[in-house]
């Protein structure tokens, strides 16, 4: 009858504390933190081990090595595929990862620094979301759609 006892305590427990730590706000940033430690890992595997696909990246260094020889008229802004479509932000934001890229050569580099940007907002995210109290921990798994925006430069 002991063991038994023992048992269904520590099973209570067990269940109680991933209640807690699933739907109470107050543990947002425990869950938070775990989380983004997983996608820490996530990240890596996906640079080291899934074989990189070109998408756009050469499309966007093709753009910004035109606005950086000059050419600052959108309409002859092109690359691979097509004439450039984004802000004024994206052509500066992406001219300082051409030049840290070695002119978008090391993709290596640049998925690492959108994992790492990825990882930032993440943690920005969690701390508002543990500043409203409001929001389950649980929350945390669907930030699919941020995951999915910035690992797309990761592949």
């Amino acid at each position: 009858i002991n063991a038994e006892y023992g048992k269904q305590w520590y099973q209570r427990r067990v269940r109680g504390l991933v209640q807690k730590l699933l739907f109470e706000p107050s543990q947002m940033l425990k869950v938070g933190f775990l989380c983004l430690l997983a996608e820490s890992l996530i990240n890596v595997l996906i640079v080291e081990k899934v074989r990189y696909t070109e998408i756009d990246w050469k499309a966007y260094m093709d753009e910004v090595e035109g606005f950086i020889n000059g050419t600052y008229d959108y309409t002859q802004l092109k690359g691979d595929t097509g004439p450039l479509v984004y802000p004024a932000g994206f052509v500066y934001v992406f001219t300082g990862l051409y030049y840290i890229t070695n002119q978008g050569a090391n993709i290596k580099l640049a998925q690492y620094l959108f994992g790492f940007l990825y990882l930032v907002f993440y943690g920005l995210i969690v701390m508002i979301l543990k500043k409203t109290e409001a929001v389950p921990p649980s929350f945390c798994s669907s930030l699919l759609l941020l995951h999915i925006v910035f690992i797309q430069y990761l592949l």
